[in-house]
């Protein structure tokens, strides 16, 4: 049953014009994959699908008759060595800030890099790659048609996302002296025509981009989330909000299972509007409260039914009819609809915001523990619990350069907050801020914490009256670490500090610690133990240790005290139990290993200002209503839970989405339901104090069709889903039971597809439907991740919990890239590249090629963007000419360690050719890559990522940058085509038995 409350219970709290009709399928297109499947020793013919054994051979590229310096296969140049004559076009002009498009329609048409299929200058449509003429039908997978192209425009999967990372603790280190060849071997099946099968890359997703799409919310699929869209609320919640994996549900159960597809939702309740984009309307609740669902308590939305002329109306969600107040009442135009609909965002719009702070039933109950507590409703208090300890003097350094820019930030965007520090090391330091000298009061008892001072009349500090004094603060930090002079972790006691002084108000705490605690209560032994790599045991120290820590946790949750983490260990520091704290009261975890201020620094203070200036909240909880025949299975997340429909969110923010996954409840009749509905609703107090309730209302079809479902499946949340199932595999069974569950959820989705969908075809065919066609290879890309991949010996513990962390609440713009990070070719840069066009606002970015270690050759010169690491890797080929590298960097040798770490600097002295002065040295295609890294970084909103510069077999870094290449084979993990022919089999083995 959907999730209900009675009436004045904290857990009760709680437009038309979609086409009808679904547009028809127009059949598949072939995609060729050569080579034959041997293993039986008889010739099999493995994929053929017309019956031949194998492929011919390929011709491969024409050779180059170019310049030198350029890759093999690529045509000459009358420009600069790698590049394409210049046909760019006058009016325009470099980046200069916020994004205002995305790719490259107007580079001019090439014939690419080997293996890359030509440019045209217009890049592909949404069904991808050419047809079936073009070669074997190994591979095919299934179009939308024409209709429901047009109904969702072609966008890019490889547009703007974001993602924070822990710094690695690497450094790039230029010299004379040769390495190791980091590149992995050659592997992966040799005769598949790799550049052919459907990727981020080669698919119209990946091409056909400059134009931003206008999406409203009353058509069935959504643009991708990591793209760039503008979205009109039609009546039914923005995608940024709340994303389906179907849009078109099966009315019936057994058709759902079928299919294989994970059903559930995605939602981000608070996140950021983009410009152009209406933020979600107020309505000021009367004093009995929203208007609401007698029966359900869902709260009315743009798809109620009125009757009684305007007198009643029927919920969308449970059906039972409601009376509408004196107060509340609207005549009803010709057509049923109120004549106040404008007027009443409500009634209009997917997405609105209730006013709640005067209705006393929505005043108690800040968590589901203790309905009867009155629920904060004062501006949030941030309180700053720091190490002080000596192993911490590199990371304090940083934290008060990063604290004095986040707190300025802060009080311009939220002046009535309040703020507080506590200092620990050994011991616990609390401050007199009402003293002018601001003197220490210490407690030095760690085994029986208390605070020795009237904390809240001597301590708190109102930013809009006190910032020079938090300034003055915080300028103190690294001082006291000699002042202190003590080398031990009260981290426990500093926290259960922090405990005691929030337990009345609730709010924000960000701690910071530099090893692991080693004294008073919550003191915690290494565990990091690499005995235990790849063995059962392994998931053990990804688990938080029960007893003290995780009954913080709880505390913490129900007194809606939300945890910020912020690690700088040199050494192990059990991540997974410190941080369980920030994962039951919904905060965040950062991860600085081998803190540099010189490498970190600047991302430290972004991720910091980040925090404390965007859009949050605390004392939340959260539910979300089904209409009949659907109910929610279970939440996962961040957060803490005492009733199973109801999340406890002790803080709340923008950059937090978190997955519903549901199920079917009963048949559901297309015939006599047309749509079915689904509503979240979020109670919560304001970073400014103002108690809200957040409500997104999503409709979804209903239909009899399984190719339906099919059609209109959203894979960027089948991802999500997919990737949240994952981690709980891996924390409760283990790497290769991770691993069996990605391999077999998308064996469920191809071989529902292939069996009850797709039209008969030969034995030897992989099908894959059209809107999730890139499912095998997010696949294994998330396997490889960093979260989810294969240990090693050497493999840290807390870098692997950290991003098994972020998994878990990871914007939705920041999956796609996150798991397939995005590399383009330098040296091929175009004249149309790193610049705006004047006409169209559109940034065209170089060309794009998919994560596999041959494509990058060594005359040639590539970025990879990760966002894993937080990092733009330029990486250098040891054949680079001295012309071109003189273009890019300034020198005709970068093999020198200046021009290793001066790399960021000369990228920032960088000018425009039209606004170099005379003489001054700036290359037009060093402008060109610097804009293009600018562009790139100004995309992720809660990072500012590091630059580096990689030479070939010249630098260690080098075997950081070939990890993310998720097509190669890496450890037991298979090259992305030998993936394709396991599916393969295992849907053959299916469909035979």
């Amino acid at each position: 049953m959907a999730a209900k409350g009675g009436k004045g219970t904290p857990h009760g709290f709680g437009k038309p014009g979609m086409p009808s009709g679904m547009p028809p399928s127009t059949g598949a297109i072939g995609l060729p994959l050569g080579g034959k499947v041997g293993g039986d020793g008889k010739g099999t013919k493995g994929l053929g699908g017309d019956g031949r054994k194998g492929m011919p051979p390929s011709t491969g590229m024409p050779p180059s008759t170019g310049a030198p310096g350029m890759p093999p296969g690529m045509p000459p140049s009358t420009g600069a060595p790698g590049m394409p004559p210049s046909t760019g076009k006058p009016g325009m002009k470099g980046y200069k800030g916020k994004n205002k498009g995305n790719r490259y329609d107007s580079v001019p048409p090439s014939t690419g890099a080997p293996g890359v299929p030509p440019s045209t200058g217009k890049g592909y449509d949404r069904t991808g790659i050419p047809g079936p003429e073009t070669g074997n039908n190994n591979i095919r997978y299934d179009s939308m048609s024409q209709q429901a192209v047009q109904a969702v425009q072609p966008v890019d999967r490889t547009s703007s996302g974001l993602r924070t990372s822990s710094g690695i603790g690497l450094t790039p280190q230029g010299s004379g002296r040769q390495l190791p060849d980091y590149r992995p071997p050659p592997s992966g099946h040799s005769k598949i025509e790799r550049s052919q099968i459907p990727s981020p890359v080669n698919t119209g997703l990946g091409s056909n981009a400059n134009q931003a799409v206008k999406f409203s919310t009353d058509a069935l699929a959504p643009p991708p989330s990591d793209s760039l869209f503008t979205v009109t609320d039609a009546g039914t919640a923005s995608p940024r909000f709340m994303r389906s994996s179907l849009y078109a549900l099966p009315g019936e159960p057994d058709k759902l299972r079928d299919g294989g597809i994970p059903f559930g939702v995605i939602v981000s309740p608070i996140a950021n509007v983009e410009a152009g984009e209406m933020k979600p309307g107020v309505v000021k609740a009367a004093d009995e409260g929203p208007v609401r669902c007698k029966r359900c308590r869902a709260f009315i939305n743009p798809h109620v039914e009125w009757t009684q002329k305007g007198r009643a109306w029927l919920c969308n969600m449970c059906g039972v009819p409601n009376r509408v107040s004196d107060d509340y009442f609207a005549n009803l135009d010709p057509g049923g609809i109120r004549t106040d609909i404008d007027e009443r965002p409500e009634l209009k719009y997917g997405s609105v915001e209730w006013d709640v702070q005067s209705c006393p039933d929505l005043a108690y109950g800040g968590n589901s523990w203790d309905a009867a507590k009155p629920a904060p409703v004062r501006p949030m208090r941030q309180l700053f619990v720091i190490d002080v300890s000596l192993r911490s003097r590199r990371a304090v350094d940083g934290v008060a350069q990063s604290l004095t820019r986040a707190l300025e930030q802060m009080a311009v965007a939220y002046p009535d907050n309040e703020v507080a520090f506590i200092t620990y090391a050994s011991s616990v330091h609390f401050y007199d801020m009402t003293n002018p000298t601001m003197p220490v009061h210490m407690a030095p008892d760690v085994d029986d914490m208390f605070v020795p001072l009237p904390f809240n009349t001597c301590c708190w500090m109102k930013l809009s009256e006190s910032l020079d004094r938090c300034r003055a603060f915080v300028d103190r930090l690294p001082s006291m670490i000699d002042a202190v002079a003590e080398d031990g972790c009260a981290l426990g006691a500093a926290m259960r500090a922090m405990e005691l002084v929030l337990d009345e108000c609730g709010g924000r705490a960000m701690v910071t610690y530099s090893q692991l605690p080693n004294m008073g209560v919550g003191a915690l032994k290494p565990r990091d133990d690499a005995k235990t790599a790849q063995t059962d045991k392994e998931k053990d120290v990804w688990n938080p240790l029960p007893g003290w820590w995780t009954e913080l946790a709880f505390n913490c949750a129900k007194k809606q005290i939300c945890v910020d983490v912020v690690a700088f260990p040199t050494a192990a520091c059990d991540l997974a139990t410190v941080g369980a704290v920030a994962s039951k009261t919904g905060g965040q975890l950062y991860l600085f290993a081998s803190f540099s201020m010189s490498r970190d620094g600047e991302r430290l203070a972004h991720q910091m200002t980040r925090n404390l200036t965007r859009d949050a909240g605390y004392a939340g909880m959260m539910i979300i209503r089904c209409s009949p025949g659907l109910a929610l299975n279970n939440w996962a997340g961040h957060f803490a839970q005492n009733d199973p429909q109801v999340v406890d969110l002790a803080g709340v923010d923008c950059d937090k989405t978190y997955i519903a996954e549901l199920k079917h409840e009963g048949k559901i009749d297309p015939e006599k339901t047309e749509y079915v509905y689904l509503q979240q609703a979020l109670l919560y107090t304001r970073r400014d104090g103002k108690r809200r309730v957040r409500v997104h209302t999503l409709r979804l079809q209903v239909t009899s069709k399984l190719s339906e479902a099919f059609r209109f499946a959203d894979l960027d949340t089948v991802l999500a889903l997919m990737s949240r199932k994952a981690v709980k595999a891996i924390l409760e069974k283990g790497v290769a039971q991770a691993k069996e569950y990605l391999s077999s959820t998308c064996v469920d989705i191809l071989y529902g597809y292939r069996k009850f969908v797709a039209s008969p075809s030969s034995a030897g065919q992989l099908v894959l439907p059209e809107a999730l066609k890139l499912s095998p290879i997010y696949s294994i890309a998330i396997a490889k991740s960093p979260g989810l991949k294969q240990t090693t010996g050497t493999d840290s513990h807390d870098e692997r919990v950290y991003h098994l962390h972020n998994l878990l609440s990871m914007r939705m713009a920041d999956m796609a890239p996150y798991f397939y990070p995005r590399l383009y070719e330098i040296h091929n840069i175009v004249p149309a590249c790193g610049r705006h066009d004047d006409e169209t606002g559109n940034f065209n970015l170089p060309i794009r090629q998919i994560l596999a270690s041959n494509r990058v050759n060594s005359q040639g010169v590539f970025l990879l963007h990760d966002y894993t690491t937080d990092c733009v890797y330029v990486w250098v080929g040891e054949r680079a000419t001295s012309r071109l590298q003189q273009q890019l960097f300034g020198v005709r040798d970068v093999c020198t360690h200046e021009t290793v770490e001066g790399f960021p600097q000369i990228l920032k002295d960088t000018r425009s050719p039209e606004d170099a002065a005379p003489g001054e040295d700036s290359h037009r295609m060093r402008w060109q890559m610097a804009s293009v890294i600018e562009y790139l970084r100004s995309q992720r909103v809660c990072s500012s990522d590091g630059v580096y510069l990689i030479l070939e077999r010249r630098d260690q870094m080098e075997g950081v940058f070939f990890q993310k290449f998720v097509e190669d084979k890496q450890g037991t993990n298979p090259a992305l085509t030998d993936y394709l022919l396991t599916l393969h089999r295992s849907i053959q083995t299916r469909m035979q038995g």
